[in-house]
């Protein structure tokens, strides 16, 4: 079954007549394909479920590094800054892979409709790699053979995108997701957390008010943040900055001093330090680049 989907994705990029890049075929669906090693890069993942299906990437996350190879599938169920690398991949044997960017609203319309063991406290966690099951597979390919036909794409294509939410939700890989769903869980008290510092990243961070609206006393909060994202929130808000610093030097909009200012530093120095540190490359260069 593995073998039929990485066929059917890389049919889909001959079709187009690609070599590399990314397709997007249905909702919330994407395509990849790399046909060498790629150097790190740096992004934040919203939840989403990637299936490798030929290759290897490595993703790190913290201080962690994971690689996922064919077969596997990575599961992220909080927005989450993280990098991540091709390291398998030849233009005659290239990676590829399938992307479901995962829909929180249809996750939640399905809470009621489930099985509730498995919606306690422990464990939560934003990020697994799991074997891949049989039967994601097939509805993922059945979802991708449906874009062929027009009449199909619009009748089957919604009903198949919720069946998708549905089998990972029921499998063992949904753990993770049916923690981020029930509203007392730990998960779920850490995902309004993340999107408050997303909200205010440029803002100083006050870890008893975020404990606060987590309903967690500080030392909780800070143990179960870090379980969570591993990263402690001063970490996390720090590569939220980064990533947004990043964004805007690279569409030349802004000088490096405003750019500082803008993503929360009152020091220029420090602000060139850390994003020194974290990409390999001073600002100024990077905004030069840009140019």
């Amino acid at each position: 079954m593995l073998g039929d989907l990485k066929g059917a994705v890389a049919d889909a990029f001959t079709a187009e007549g690609l070599d590399d890049g990314l397709l997007h075929p249905a909702a919330g669906l994407v395509l990849v394909k790399h046909a060498r090693r790629s150097d790190w890069m740096d992004t934040v993942y919203e939840p989403n479920l990637c299936i490798v299906l030929n290759g290897a990437k490595d993703t790190r996350v913290g201080d962690d590094v994971f690689q996922i190879e064919a077969g596997q599938a990575l599961i992220v169920s909080h927005h989450l800054p993280v990098a991540s690398q091709v390291v398998k991949a030849t233009p005659e044997d290239p990676y590829l892979a399938v992307v479901l960017k995962l829909d929180v609203p249809t996750l939640h319309n399905f809470a009621n409709r489930i099985d509730k063991n498995g919606f306690g406290n422990d464990g939560a966690v934003s990020f697994a790699v799991e074997e891949v099951t049989e039967d994601l597979v097939e509805a993922i390919q059945r979802y991708i053979a449906s874009t062929e036909d027009k009449a199909a794409a619009e009748i089957l294509g919604p009903a198949q995108f919720q069946e998708l939410h549905f089998r990972l939700l029921k499998s063992s890989q949904g753990g993770m997701l049916r923690e981020l769903i029930a509203q007392t869980s730990h998960a779920s008290r850490i995902a309004r957390a993340i999107d408050v510092i997303n909200a205010n990243f440029a803002t100083p961070l006050s870890m008893s008010a975020l404990a606060s609206q987590a309903g967690m006393s500080e030392s909780a909060f800070y143990q179960h943040f870090k379980a969570v994202t591993r990263m402690t929130p001063l970490q996390y808000q720090k590569q939220m900055r980064m990533h947004e610093a990043q964004r805007i030097l690279t569409s030349g909009v802004a000088t490096v001093t405003e750019v500082a200012f803008k993503v929360g530093y009152e020091s220029l120095s420090q602000f060139s330090r850390e994003y020194s540190r974290k990409f390999g490359v001073s600002p100024k260069a990077m905004k030069q680049v840009a140019v």
